[in-house]
């Protein structure tokens, strides 16, 4: 399975209980709820994408009290999934405050009876994506949602029910998902947990705030501080937008009604596409995120070199870290200068250098990052860029199947919900998920509503399609891998008026089907067979 490199931590201390029920935010912490805090000005519109992790039941049955029971013991032993997240007044900081278990109230609970098909499972997961169920100053955070396919005896869960657990994201990442996923089945066949001195989340946010003040630290801090300011010295967000017909005051007006499109590329293109990092000794992030930058660049007809785009990361850079369950995930951002007379492969090596650079300093906080240029504040990365590779807990079933005493569970995969999952709160983003094993590469291009219809983006998606043919169709791979010489500026984008002309390509040889809806739930659904 191809993976990004590891994160290297500054030094390499140790994790420890400290058993602190009220302390400062995390840095992943303070920036979501200054998100959600922007998106809920609209109370009309869902202020958080929730993380879900839908469960169904391969064999058995499972009791509808013990997994409320279970629950409760899982919010016991994991603190951030009860833990209350506020502004302090008098601190003048953002402070989490782990809240005391009160029955069934730490947590929200439905069941649904008699769902039918298919369509309606997956209507409700669309549901649970962007249900506004949290009270985040009072530490509710978790929900679960129970879908029985009949009316029988509602005590009990049989085999094709679901368990959706939606999670809000201050408290929870996708790489949470395994320790999560294992803590449950284990407290279901145990009837509870083992409350021991394990660190906790708290922990992790004690350590990366002490870490910034640590004297033994300083010449590495001094050396990221340094790496960060210049690399966004001089960055113009009210000149450098590449995204055609948007002023930067629009920028500052957020919407949270997205359009979404989808495709699934080609197992040819695919392999060319793992061909291509293999040759080159670059990762498949570095590649698609080179993709992305010539794709902004030419929807900026080239009027701007100067590109910037935040990229998602993950901050578990400690043994500890991996099994905790949080949110580690945060935002760096990744600036270059775009040579139009540099070959496509030259390019993606110096996409490669920049990768490099940024992990070596990636412990550097998104705070600290953007008040190290000029003008830029919390919110002013609106083009952003996601990557996934699948995890391994979601891959195979026969790998990820849990197997308890009265049931077998597994995570419910009709539907790729991890594209929904990390859908980012921005006015225009690409997320790509690969899958070295399965060879497979999808593609989620979002925009907000309130800059393009979905007839634009629709328009945009075929431009980026055609950019990918270009360098990896069979022909364009020989030439770059062989020649190597075409150059960034010889590749075409079509723009909207040349739309007509890709129907006669073989981007159009299926058709299209639209939906439409808020934010995450509308997709289109375009599987280019290449």
């Amino acid at each position: 399975m191809e993976k990004r490199p590891a994160l290297t931590p500054l030094s390499s201390p140790i994790v420890t209980a400290m058993k602190c029920s009220r302390c400062v935010a995390s840095f992943a912490q303070q920036r979501k709820w200054n998100d959600q805090k922007i998106n809920s000005d609209n109370l009309a519109l869902p202020a958080v994408t929730n993380v879900l992790l839908p469960l169904t039941i391969k064999h058995g049955s499972m009791a509808v009290d013990r997994i409320r029971s279970s629950i409760v013991a899982i919010l016991m032993k994991y603190e951030v999934l009860r833990t209350g997240i506020r502004f302090d007044q008098q601190r003048g900081e953002l402070i989490q405050e782990v809240r005391p278990i009160s029955n069934d109230t730490n947590y929200s609970f439905q069941l649904t009876c008699g769902v039918q098909s298919q369509q309606e499972v997956h209507a409700l997961l669309s549901q649970e994506i962007v249900k506004n169920f949290s009270q985040i100053a009072d530490g509710l955070l978790v929900r679960c949602h129970l879908i029985k396919m009949n009316f029988d005896d509602a005590e009990y869960l049989q085999a094709d029910d679901l368990i959706v657990f939606a999670i809000h994201p201050i408290a929870f990442d996708l790489n949470s998902m395994g320790p999560f996923f294992d803590a449950f089945t284990r407290v279901y066949d145990l009837n509870g947990l083992d409350i021991v001195d394990t660190p906790q989340y708290s922990d992790f946010t004690l350590y990366e705030h002490a870490r910034l003040n640590d004297s033994t630290l300083q010449f590495s801090i001094k050396q990221a501080r340094i790496f960060w300011s210049a690399l966004m010295d001089g960055y113009d967000w009210n000149r450098n937008i590449p995204l055609p017909e948007i002023s930067r005051n629009e920028i500052k007006s957020y919407s949270n009604y997205h359009h979404t499109i989808r495709f699934t590329l080609s197992q040819e293109l695919v392999n060319a596409q793992m061909k291509f990092t293999s040759s080159n000794n670059v990762s498949m992030f570095e590649l698609n995120l080179a993709y992305y930058f010539i794709f902004l660049y030419k929807l900026a007809h080239g009027n701007t070199c100067d590109l910037c785009v935040a990229c998602a990361i993950d901050r578990r850079v400690l043994a500890e870290m991996k099994s905790m369950i949080g949110t580690f995930a945060d935002l760096l951002p990744y600036r270059i200068m775009i040579k139009t007379t540099e070959s496509f492969t030259d390019f993606v090596l110096r996409v490669h250098g920049l990768c490099a650079k940024v992990l070596e300093h990636v412990e550097w906080p998104y705070q600290q990052v953007v008040t190290s240029g000029s003008d830029l504040s919390l919110t002013d990365f609106p083009i952003r860029f996601e990557y996934i590779s699948s995890p391994s807990f979601l891959k195979r079933k026969e790998t990820t199947q849990r197997k308890m005493k009265d049931a077998t569970l597994e995570p419910y995969t009709t539907e790729k919900w991890l594209v929904g999952n990390v859908a980012p709160s921005s006015d225009f983003s690409l997320v790509v998920a690969h899958d070295s094993d399965e060879k497979t590469t999808d593609y989620t291009l979002q925009c907000s509503a309130k800059f393009y219809d979905y007839d634009t983006l629709i328009a945009m998606s075929r431009q980026f399609k055609h950019i990918l043919l270009q360098f990896l169709s069979a022909n364009s791979v020989n030439t770059i891998l062989q020649r190597d010489i075409q150059m960034i500026d010889n590749h075409a984008l079509l723009l909207p008026h040349d739309i007509e002309e890709l129907k006669i390509t073989c981007l159009n040889r299926i058709p299209v089907v639209v939906n439409t809806g808020k934010y995450t739930i509308a997709q289109t659904h375009w599987f280019f067979r290449g």
